[in-house]
């Protein structure tokens, strides 16, 4: 899948704020792929929905998948 502007324009923003709270260059891209990835309506809602229609959520012990985008994303950031 090829990001889209829609995602260039919520990456930029996320790794320039990382950066200019002195986050390393790994942690900045890593801030920015969780920020952008698979944003925008109704992508995200729709893979959150149909992962906690095959259980997700629960086979990784969280109340959401929609976590994987904010608290839990070290869960999938090597997969991003």
């Amino acid at each position: 899948m090829t990001p889209s502007a829609f995602q260039g324009s919520r990456a930029r923003p996320a790794a320039h704020q990382a950066l200019n709270r002195d986050t390393f260059l790994e942690g900045a891209s890593h801030l920015a792929k969780v920020h952008a990835s698979l944003s925008g309506e109704p992508m995200r809602t729709n893979l959150v929905w149909m992962m906690g229609a095959i259980s997700v959520a629960a086979l990784l012990g969280l109340k959401s998948t929609e976590t994987l985008w904010g608290v839990n994303s070290k869960l999938i950031a090597r997969r991003i």
